[in-house]
């Protein structure tokens, strides 16, 4: 049973992954559209810029990120800087001064008697004033 639960969990994020990959012309009409109307919107600029890393996360849209960067430092060169100089850097990058941490493993324990499965994702929750929108947790429940 686990190992077929973990090839339907893969199936399901490879479909997922080309689902986006689906919606990637979408966003390329509409980067297209902000630089040749030379919009200077910072706030309109930024949040695709912000959509467009969470795509890279997922392993889509990296090269129309970059393009939407490198416009965006013609209209505001520090903002851009601080969106994208440490996120291009590291991007799909090993860097021994960041990526140092210890084995969280028990050692001694053989892992290959259970499985374990990891999967990648992302969760935007916006910050609301009324209140979390998830709910509250309580001890045990």
């Amino acid at each position: 049973m686990g190992k077929d639960l973990f090839q339907d969990i893969k199936k399901t994020i490879e479909a997922f992954q080309e689902s986006l990959k689906g919606h990637l012309p979408a966003l390329e009409a509409e980067i297209n559209d902000l630089i040749h109307s030379g919009n200077k919107d910072k706030n309109t600029i930024e949040n695709t810029l912000d959509t467009l890393l969470s795509l890279t996360y997922m392993g889509v849209g990296k090269e129309l990120f970059i393009r939407l960067l490198e416009y965006y430092k013609t209209i505001d060169a520090d903002g851009a800087s601080f969106i994208g100089t440490n996120t291009i850097k590291t991007m799909n990058k090993y860097n021994p001064n960041i990526h140092h941490r210890q084995s969280i493993r028990l050692k001694g324990y053989d892992y290959a008697q259970a499985v374990y499965i990891s999967l990648p994702f992302v969760v935007n929750v916006g910050a609301i004033p009324r209140g979390c929108p998830l709910g509250k947790l309580k001890m045990g429940k």
